[in-house]
């Protein structure tokens, strides 16, 4: 479940508020679906990612992208030392760089 504040597991935290309001009801799943520009933020805290958490973050992150279509991309990844655990939803997101007009990496490698 992702919501309005974000979900967290341990300290990561992912921030994605139209994946909760697709949930609704059909009627609001079909307008957020359908407008790509909900979709064309991704605002990711690093922290302790783990087994299953990690998982779920590379689903959303696929989701995030699948849904913002073609739309430009505000990305912002921020702190925590276990890059390796969130490596491939970061991957991910580097593959969009193109369409990005923000991308913020801040306080890599820190708690």
């Amino acid at each position: 479940m992702i919501c309005s504040e974000g979900t967290t597991f341990e300290t990561g935290h992912l921030r994605c508020p139209p994946a909760i309001l697709r949930q609704v009801c059909f009627l609001w799943r079909g307008l957020i679906q359908s407008n790509e520009s909900l979709w064309s933020t991704i605002s990711l805290t690093m922290g302790h990612w783990q087994g299953r958490a990690e998982e779920y973050l590379h689903t959303a992150v696929t989701d995030i992208i699948t849904q913002s279509g073609t739309k430009p991309l505000w990305i912002q990844v921020h702190g925590g030392s276990n890059l390796s655990a969130i490596l491939p939803a970061v991957l991910l997101l580097w593959d969009q760089m193109h369409r990005c007009t923000t991308a913020k990496m801040t306080n890599i490698g820190k708690d």
